[in-house]
């Protein structure tokens, strides 16, 4: 911001050199001034030069007339000022003005210091005028204090935000003390020693500040700088702040049991990805949000099979005729239509169905069977027509030689059955074999007719 001494003065005396010469009956002065205080001296109207001429007839040449050009702390320059009269012999006594904390101060310059027409360009020192550039020590002194500091600062924890928010107070010089003043600057530091960061820039009359968004349990610093209009500073004792100890973070997800909702559970918190598992995994009061499309109050990992169905689902019904023939898992429980138990009552009308269309088969394999009955009966009876003769005449011995033998089995059975009377093992054989001999007859009986 400060313009280099050097710079200055060489722009200082170019300028002596390329402004042209004041008008017959007043000459050009290089006034220079160097700032022994606190803070920077800026153009326009920080320090004000009056020259006053004696005898004052015909000799006031201004008042008031800005020093000009940026004077940093321990800097100066020096400003070309016009219209010294001269034409008699006159005296001038220089003073610079400015408002300090006390109000307005004024340091006065060499005094009684004649003006000619040969001093033109020439340069105003504290000791009087100069041919040549002077050095800074024998430039004009002026000094703006430091102001005074605020003295009180005190902080503590703002409840009940007291885990977030510190409050911060100061008090000190009242507006008189500090007429000079600009701002104050509220600091924060982790030490009393700093490094410090500006929080807040407030005017005359703010001297509080709520300090917010704070980590819990730590503890934090503050001081408060007052700046006067050169930006020269005091700064405030130091006061500090700790925070009250907020809430766990039990499953160390970086979100507390203030707002994780399980805090015992590192992939729920407020940061977390919803997923469809039946639990808040993001901690905003809702479960599986964005997983029951079709809005039917099932979420694909509760079982919905179809979502973008409401009408499938766990709870949908299978069981009348349309939905157990409609190709679709309705409800859900991997079994489709007449596949499903709901579906019992339609797939025994179905087996109804069937045994009637097998009724009507038999049916149909009963005439058939009538058929071949009636062509059966015909062949056979070619077949006996041609056996007759044969039949007959073998049919004759047979029966001849049968009756014989069957006669004297009788004769023999009864004397057998007489003898053996007392044998109990052998009377169930004759039963038996008679038996079996009925049973080798039937073909030849059925044969014969």
């Amino acid at each position: 911001m400060a313009t280099p001494l050097p710079r200055l003065v060489g722009l200082v005396t170019t300028l002596a050199v390329l402004l042209p010469a004041a008008p017959a009956g007043a000459v050009s002065l290089n006034v220079c001034v160097r700032n022994d205080g606190a803070g920077t001296f800026t153009p326009s109207d920080d320090i004000d030069m009056v020259a006053t001429s004696s005898p004052s007839l015909g000799g006031i040449v201004t008042d008031s007339v800005p020093v000009s050009g940026t004077i940093a702390a321990g800097a100066g320059n020096c400003s070309y000022v016009s219209g010294f009269s001269i034409g008699q012999t006159y005296s001038y006594s220089f003073a610079f003005t400015f408002i300090d904390s006390g109000g307005f101060t004024t340091y006065n310059g060499p005094s009684g210091v004649t003006v000619t027409a040969a001093d033109n360009n020439k340069y105003v020192t504290a000791t009087g005028l100069s041919t040549f550039q002077p050095q800074l020590s024998e430039y004009i002194g002026v000094t703006n204090q430091v102001p005074p500091s605020w003295s009180s600062v005190t902080a503590y924890a703002n409840f009940p935000n007291d885990q977030t928010e510190c409050y911060v107070y100061w008090s000190g010089p009242t507006s008189v003390q500090v007429q000079d003043f600009n701002w104050s600057l509220l600091q924060r530091g982790t030490s009393d020693t700093g490094p410090w960061t500006t929080i807040l820039t407030a005017y005359w009359g703010n001297q509080s500040h709520t300090d917010t968004g704070r980590t819990p349990a730590t503890t934090y610093h503050y001081r408060v700088i007052l700046q006067d209009d050169y930006g020269a500073e005091s700064f405030s004792p130091t006061a500090s702040c700790t925070t009250a100890a907020g809430p766990p973070d039990d499953d160390d997800d970086g979100f507390t049991s203030d707002v994780d909702c399980d805090d015992t559970n590192s992939a729920v918190n407020p940061g977390a990805t919803e997923v469809c598992n039946g639990i808040d995994d993001d901690c905003n009061d809702g479960i599986d949000e964005g997983f029951d499309v079709d809005v039917d109050g099932w979420t694909t990992c509760e079982g919905d099979c179809d979502d973008n169905d409401g009408l499938v689902n766990p709870d949908a019904p299978e069981d009348d005729e349309t939905a157990c023939a409609d190709g679709i898992d309705n409800d859900c429980d991997l079994d489709v239509d007449l596949d499903d138990e709901d579906c019992e009552p339609f797939l025994a009308d179905d087996d109804d169905a069937t045994d009637d269309d097998d009724a009507t088969d038999d049916d149909d394999a009963t005439d058939d069977d009538d058929v071949t009955d009636d062509d059966d009966a015909a062949d056979d009876d070619d077949s006996a027509d041609d056996d007759d003769a044969t039949d007959d005449d073998d049919a004759t011995d047979d029966d001849d030689a049968t009756d014989d033998d069957d006669l004297a089995d009788d004769d023999d059975s009864a004397a057998g059955a007489d003898d053996c009377a007392d044998c109990s093992g052998s009377i169930a054989a004759g039963p038996a074999a008679g038996a079996l001999g009925l049973l080798l007859l039937v073909p030849a009986v059925r044969r014969r007719r």
